[in-house]
């Protein structure tokens, strides 16, 4: 099949922006893992399949089997057969683990023991003999859905100021309760408040494994952020002594749960659950430092391919160039990207005349967009000239 030949097919957007494959950083314990089903409520366009043409599809580099599904994983499956999943599909994003279900397998055990906990604690406190301390149980736990929030926060703020996008911060799992923006992020609250995940979305590769494991440990440290202004305020020493004020223990309670959530989140562990293995903000920091710069060269690689095919499904000349020259800023001329420039230039050169002077763009792409055939000019427009 030639180049200009390629066909078209079907592929789906999400209503908001669309999301590309990203990292879920955050306290997510269910790993994602690739399809190409997607969820009920999206717009449908077509935009053409693009491949490395013949001659360059031996040299171009093909990702490893793990980068299929995310390049900065939270939650990251080990390579190997596929595996039935039962999670919602998010276009762009994966299976979603946060699924409008109920809590089924570990995550019961995470909702059980949240809630004996907290009712083991109301008990005691109704049974003995009331004293204002008895009521750290309670703020603890009152603290521990507003901490999930900072923490999800933290990582999606470090992500924007280090140039990142963020295309989705979600706190809880289970049933969706509700969905606004902040600062043009989708922000998706669910009904058990017991975890979350941001997807942070690089778009260079530069300095990115720093800048990847800082967006792993800003979440635990926007919460010792917390304890330290919680300590600075009501002071160190009256924090660290008993009280019955009750201001200052729920100051304390809250620097519990902060603290706890800090040392559970920092311990480089790994869990496997039945989707694959589900990684602590220390590992996948760890991970992110180590991380081979050719699977980070990947998940760059979908990013831009995305935005291209999105300003050219929209027929969006100027945003579809744009990308293009972005592209190649930010990876050089990598094959890939190359056949999806080429691909998209193509498509639009036959629908109306491209200028590509003072454009950075590959070579290969220029040449493969001029020799494509011009728009042709209808009778109608002959005959007004």
């Amino acid at each position: 099949m030639s180049e200009d030949t390629l066909p078209v097919v079907e592929r789906a957007r999400p209503e908001v922006d669309p999301a590309v494959r990203g990292s879920r950083v955050g306290r997510s314990r269910v790993a994602v893992d690739p399809g190409v089903a997607c969820r009920s409520g999206v717009r449908r366009v077509c935009v053409p399949v693009v491949a490395p043409p013949e001659h360059e599809r031996e040299r171009a580099p093909q990702a490893p089997d793990e980068m299929v599904s995310h390049g900065f994983l939270h939650t990251q499956p080990e390579p190997g057969p596929a595996r039935a999943v039962t999670s919602r599909y998010v276009p762009g994003v994966g299976f979603d683990p946060a699924p409008h279900r109920d809590p089924r397998g570990n995550e019961r055990w995470i909702v059980l023991g949240a809630f004996v906990f907290g009712l083991v604690a109301l008990v005691a406190i109704v049974l003995e003999d009331y004293e204002p301390a008895k009521l750290a149980p309670v703020f603890m736990l009152l603290a521990w859905f507003p901490l999930i929030a900072l923490h999800e926060l933290g990582h999606a703020l470090v992500a924007k100021l280090l140039g990142w996008e963020v295309r989705e911060m979600v706190v809880g799992f289970g049933a969706e309760i509700a969905r606004f923006e902040l600062r043009g992020v989708p922000v998706t609250l669910k009904m058990y408040p017991l975890a979350g995940w941001v997807v942070p979305v690089p778009r260079t590769l530069r300095g990115v494994r720093w800048r990847s494991a800082l967006v792993y440990l800003a979440g635990p440290l926007s919460e010792l952020a917390l304890v330290a202004v919680l300590g600075s305020v009501v002071g160190w020493e009256t924090m660290l002594s008993r009280s019955d004020a009750v201001a200052v223990i729920a100051a304390q309670g809250v620097c519990i749960a902060a603290l706890i959530d800090v040392v559970s989140n920092l311990i480089p562990r790994a869990v496997q659950t039945e989707h694959g293995w589900s990684y602590t903000d220390g590992l996948g920091a760890i991970r992110a430092l180590t991380k081979p710069r050719a699977e980070y060269a990947a998940q760059v690689r979908s990013v831009h391919e995305e935005a291209i095919l999105d300003a050219l499904a929209g027929r969006d000349v100027e945003g579809t160039l744009d990308a293009c020259e972005k592209a190649y800023a930010a990876l050089g001329d990598d094959p890939h990207l190359r056949s999806t420039m080429g691909a998209a230039l193509t498509e639009l050169r036959r629908e109306t005349p491209l200028d590509l002077d003072g454009r950075a763009l590959p070579d290969a792409v220029r040449r493969r967009a001029s020799e494509a055939p011009p728009p042709a000019t209808s009778t109608r427009d002959f005959d007004q000239d």
